[in-house]
């Protein structure tokens, strides 16, 4: 079966963009770099591709963002808030955001008005993932109890440390919600 051969053209483009846009949320970066693609993957199978594609490429982004369709802004801030009720770090929601290709002055800005706030979200978040993972004051009732013994008590403590930390949340925190019952009502 042959594979048949995609004319890119403008309109295309355009129909890529309102399709994906209708599916996923995006910004600016993360749209234009979804449209390049198709543009790469179409030059690769054979297609005629215009020099004019990424002119192309930059009028639909821009078409969309006047739209209200596409702003890093705005889905810098919904993935911020989906991914601390996930229990992320602050550290892995930067990256999450840069590899989406959000402006690091939008993120920096996002992450600034939620320390602001006051809210201690890294504290939260690593909370929310020892909850999750049944770290620390949330680990079984078996393993709460003295069922295990220093060296292995230690052993899993350090597990669940190196864990954390991995996640993105930094020693201090993650031995204060490791340590701490009472704060929790545990």
């Amino acid at each position: 079966m042959v594979k048949k051969i995609k004319k890119i053209s403008k309109e295309y483009l355009e129909r890529a963009a309102f399709y994906y846009l209708g599916k996923y949320a995006s910004g600016e970066g993360n749209l234009k770099h979804i449209l390049e693609k198709k543009v790469n993957r179409a030059a690769f199978e054979g297609s005629d591709i215009s020099s004019d594609a990424p002119n192309w490429v930059n009028d639909v982004v821009a078409k969309c963002v006047k739209l209200g369709l596409a702003s890093d802004k705005s889905y810098a801030e919904m993935k911020v808030i989906s991914l601390l009720s996930q229990g992320k770090s602050i550290q892995k929601i930067k990256m999450t955001l840069f590899q989406k290709r959000v402006a690091e002055h939008i993120i920096e800005g996002i992450i600034a008005l939620l320390k602001e706030e006051g809210a201690d979200t890294d504290l939260k978040s690593a909370q929310k993932y020892a909850k999750k993972r049944r770290f620390g004051p949330f680990r079984k009732p078996l393993l709460q109890q003295n069922e295990l013994d220093g060296p292995a008590l230690k052993k899993l403590q350090d597990k669940e440390i190196g864990a954390m930390i991995r996640a993105g949340f930094s020693y201090t925190i993650t031995k204060e919600v490791l340590v701490c019952k009472e704060q929790f009502g545990i």
